[in-house]
């Protein structure tokens, strides 16, 4: 078997709470990419993830489609 990371069982959870169009990533994930110059991130908020207990704070990706 494989190593199995700590936040692989936040993604799905993470990914339902997201919005219509929105993508959320985890706090890990936001740290892991602040110094990369072509991922930009919009708001922060707490939410619920079923199943985990207490509150997660979760970032947007500021993205656009491409024309």
């Amino acid at each position: 078997l494989g190593r199995v990371s700590a936040e692989e069982p936040l993604a799905p959870r993470i990914v339902d709470a997201g919005r219509g169009g929105e993508i959320l990533v985890s706090s890990a994930l936001r740290r892991l990419a602040e110094n990369t110059a072509d991922v930009a991130f919009g708001e922060e908020r707490e939410v619920d993830l079923k199943v985990l207990s207490g509150t997660h704070t979760v970032h947007a990706v500021a993205w656009e489609c491409a024309p």
